[in-house]
């Protein structure tokens, strides 16, 4: 994830203000370990950016299940996106590092990637740089269940193996009670994913959705600074 904040004079590639300060603010854009400063509780490890994609078959929801997510509202009047939409939201999320409490501020760059077939070869310059995606099928369309197979292997195989969470949509339309989740289950096995029923017209799942990405996200970053 691409980080912004505080860190040490003495990190690489930095540039420090008021070298007199104490606390020497720094600027920088670049990939680099959080940096914990200064007493109390919550501390802030910093700010950092995750381009993440939204998958699946054309008029599967994706496009609904944004704008649920980034605006609070439902339209229900279907557009073809062309090519890829991209927005935007911020999540705080807070972490205990070395037993204390300590916040991350990330904001999610979500793709809305076109779900056309027969746009296919484009896809995998849309994925690249991604850190994660949801995959979207529409629940009540058997089919679009089954191509989540063909997504998630496309979408891994441009960016590796990074966290994916499947989204069974229009749960609104579903007895979810006699849902077969079984073919669902397998490929969550396969991928090592999770899924959620989600529905951007009543908002089932919409927000946890996305905040359990950006948690993965969180985790997985940690985990390889601490490894590195």
């Amino acid at each position: 994830m691409r980080l912004s904040g505080l860190a040490p004079a003495s990190c690489p590639n930095m540039k420090a203000e008021g070298q007199g300060s104490r606390s020497r603010r720094l600027q920088r854009d670049v990939w680099l370990p959080f940096a914990v400063f200064g007493l109390g509780a919550p501390l802030a490890l910093g700010s950092s950016f995750a381009k993440v994609c939204l998958l699946g078959d054309a008029r599967s929801g994706k496009g609904p299940l944004t704008k649920r997510y980034v605006y609070s509202m439902f339209d229900d009047n279907y557009s073809t996106t062309i090519g890829t939409k991209v927005t935007k939201k911020s999540i705080t999320y807070t972490r205990q590092v070395s037993g204390r409490p300590r916040e991350m501020r990330l904001t999610l760059l979500i793709r809305d990637i076109l779900g056309q077939k027969q746009y296919s070869r484009l896809h995998p310059v849309y994925y690249q740089g991604a850190e994660g995606a949801l995959i979207v099928c529409d629940g009540s369309r058997p089919e679009t269940i089954t191509s989540i197979d063909e997504w998630a292997k496309t979408f891994q195989e441009v960016v590796g193996p990074v966290p994916l969470i499947f989204l069974i949509n229009k749960a609104d339309l579903l007895d979810q009670k006699t849902f077969n989740a079984a073919p669902v289950n397998a490929l969550c096995t396969q991928y090592k994913a999770r899924w959620l029923f989600s529905s951007a017209k009543d908002g089932l799942n919409v927000d946890q959705s996305f905040t359990d990405l950006g948690d993965d996200l969180c985790t997985r970053y940690l985990e390889k600074t601490k490894a590195g």
